[in-house]
């Protein structure tokens, strides 16, 4: 699937209320290369200890066969302010569930 970058849509994924504070990930969804982002992606800070930042971040991934599944990964990254990227080091992943296809809605009932 090709990102949807219409300002229309990016603009309801903004206003899209997620339960539980969860947020879209705008920033990756239209800058980041990794297949992880090719649809709409939902993240949180689940915990800040001063030296680093706790997410937990749920999204969909399809595969090259046709099939898809939705995931939560939980991860930490150093508090301080970088000017690029990222490294994460302890990356927690979690399989949903399977989907053929992807769906908002369900998508945010796992938020």
């Amino acid at each position: 699937m090709a990102r949807n970058r219409k300002p229309e849509y990016i603009l309801k994924l903004l206003r899209t209320v997620a339960p539980n504070g969860y947020k879209f990930d705008v920033a990756n969804y239209l800058h980041n290369p990794n297949y992880d982002h090719d649809y709409p992606s939902f993240r949180k800070v689940i915990a800040d200890d001063g030296e680093r930042i706790t997410y937990r971040s749920v999204f969909y991934i399809k595969h090259y066969d046709g099939t898809g599944h939705y995931e939560a990964q939980v991860y930490s990254a150093p508090k301080e302010e970088a000017n690029g990227w990222i490294v994460v080091r302890d990356l927690a992943t979690t399989r949903l569930e399977e989907a053929p296809r992807f769906n908002l809605n369900k998508l945010l009932s796992f938020c």
